[in-house]
């Protein structure tokens, strides 16, 4: 699109014009449309013309079609029942080629055009009535292909809507270019005055659309009340004054990529592609994955789940959440090979034959049992060892480096000592020790303490040559209980000084009685 004249009248003068006839025309503050600074004031209060015009195109434009666009409000005023005021005439080798004129009818302001054909006479198209305020008025002139055609035309736009059409007009001859605009009371009738408003004048010479004057900077608009029962409707949806979305017969409502159907129904079949619905910091995803952006906590239903990663569950409700599940009883399952971490317990998935809770119930892990009552229970192949002491399944109790094992009143120390604490009899296999002291010793088991052995059936046998001294008796290691036993018995009775305790044992000695009279006892 080439611009031929654009005056938009922002320098507060005319200098942007070539001339103007009379004096009636001015720039001003009040006139300025389009959300300009200025624009022309065009005075009426006698006949007399009044209008400025442009400088003169030299080439005059040939291109055969042309466009002119102009601001305009009527401005109030007065003018009597079918009077008129020509606007804006484009020129071409000193002749008008087309007219725009105002008319009042009716008690309306009127706007039409009027094509120049080549027998110079004018096509009149009908009157576009319009307010009482600012419009923006567009019009084309085309001019015929032959000069035996007539398919020349002019028409007119009001706000942007094509309102009037002179067609078939043959014009090839009257429109060989044009070079120069007018515009203002170009022509009037008697009984018009007052002052309209002209602004924002462009010519082109292409078919192409002008249109408004772009909106620059920052437009404000307030809220726009809807009153009464008053809908707005956009094809088949409306929206009601009440807030309600109306969607008419069978057609849905599809905003991106989100479907709503007629039935006001939104299911998964609406949503297309992979979309993902966010809502704030909560997001779900098109395979139904809940995803919690921030610090905020999810309520659904009785369930809570809190950015702590607390799950409460209120009422009867049993929660699952992947191969792990919590009742409402209490009951945590496990499936597959999870394994559950609460607190310092773990319970692996491998071991969790039982349940765990705190009542009377047993604690059973794989092949280990702890029951209500704190008895330790092994099954199949496995030990138990709690630091230095090893309990193996076959019975045997194992003490690792010096560690001493206390069971009740019995203590056995990692040196083999034996210590029994109070009235405690121990018992070892075939031997036992009494709380008293006295070493007991099965029928055939023999004990031997270094180089002594005492044998089941009460002899005494000494080793090597080690001398036996029981008090005030000697026995040599050279000697054999039947020669102690004569001794014995050719020692004078007073002369042989002992106790009961040491005949007993001298008797177990040579395994026969000593006979002794009275007197030497």
């Amino acid at each position: 699109m080439t611009k031929l004249f654009e005056m938009r009248h922002e320098g507060n003068n005319l200098d942007e014009w070539e001339g103007q006839v009379s004096n009636d025309i001015s720039v001003s503050s009040a006139a300025a449309l389009a959300s300009s600074s200025y624009g022309l004031a065009v005075k009426v209060d006698d006949t007399t013309i009044n209008y400025l015009y442009s400088g003169t195109l030299d080439p005059a434009s040939n291109s055969g079609i042309w466009r002119i666009r102009f601001y305009f409000d009527p401005n109030t005023l007065t003018m009597s029942n079918t009077t008129r005021v020509y606007l804006v005439y484009p020129f071409g080798s000193g002749v008008r080629k087309g007219i725009v004129a105002l008319r009042y009818a009716s008690g309306s302001y009127n706007l039409y055009i009027a094509a120049v054909n080549d027998a110079g006479g004018l096509i009149i198209g009908s009157d576009v009535e319009i307010t009482d305020a600012e419009h923006y008025v567009e019009i084309e002139i085309k001019r015929a292909t032959t000069n035996v055609a007539s398919n020349g035309y002019m028409k007119m736009w009001v706000d942007g809507s094509l309102k009037s059409t002179v067609a078939d007009v043959d014009n090839y001859d009257a429109l060989p270019s044009l070079n120069l605009i007018a515009i203002g009371a170009i022509y009037k009738d008697a009984n018009v005055s007052g002052t309209f408003y002209l602004d924002e004048v462009v010519m082109t010479n292409t078919g192409d659309t002008i249109g408004p004057v772009p909106i620059s900077g920052s437009l404000t608009i307030g809220p726009v009340p809807i009153s009464g029962s008053l809908t707005q409707t956009l094809g088949a949806v409306s929206i009601s004054s009440t807030g309600t979305l109306l969607v008419a017969g069978q057609t849905d409502a599809t905003l991106g990529a989100v479907t709503l159907s007629a039935t006001a129904e939104l299911g998964a079949s609406e949503i297309v592609g992979q979309l993902d619905v966010t809502l704030g910091a909560v997001g779900i995803s098109s395979t139904g994955v809940l995803s919690i952006a921030g610090q905020l906590d999810a309520l659904l239903g009785a369930v809570a789940l809190s950015t702590t990663g607390a799950l409460l569950a209120q009422g009867e409700l049993d929660a699952a959440l992947g191969a792990v599940g919590i009742s409402s009883t209490g009951v945590l399952p496990l499936a597959g090979a999870l394994d559950a971490v609460i607190g310092a317990l773990t319970l692996e998935a491998t071991g969790s034959s039982g349940a765990l809770t705190l009542a009377e119930l047993d604690i059973v892990l794989d092949a280990v049992g702890l029951s209500a009552t704190g008895a330790l229970i092994l099954s199949g192949e496995t030990d138990v060892t709690i630091g230095d002491i090893a309990a193996e399944i076959t019975g045997g109790v194992l003490v690792a480096g010096q560690t001493d094992v206390t069971l009740d009143g019995l203590s056995l120390s990692s040196n083999a000592i034996a210590a029994a604490a109070g009235a405690l009899d121990a018992v070892f296999g075939d031997v036992g020790i009494s709380s008293t002291g006295v070493l007991l010793l099965r029928a055939e088991l023999t004990a031997t303490m270094g180089s002594i052995t005492l044998d089941a059936t009460g002899t005494l046998p000494v080793a090597g040559s080690l001398d036996v001294t029981l008090d005030a008796i000697l026995l040599e290691a050279v000697g054999s209980p039947p020669a102690i036993a004569i001794i014995a018995l050719t020692l004078a009775a007073r002369s042989l000084s002992m106790s009961v305790e040491q005949r007993d044992t001298l008797i177990s000695v040579v395994k026969r009685p000593i006979n002794l009279t009275p007197e030497d006892r």
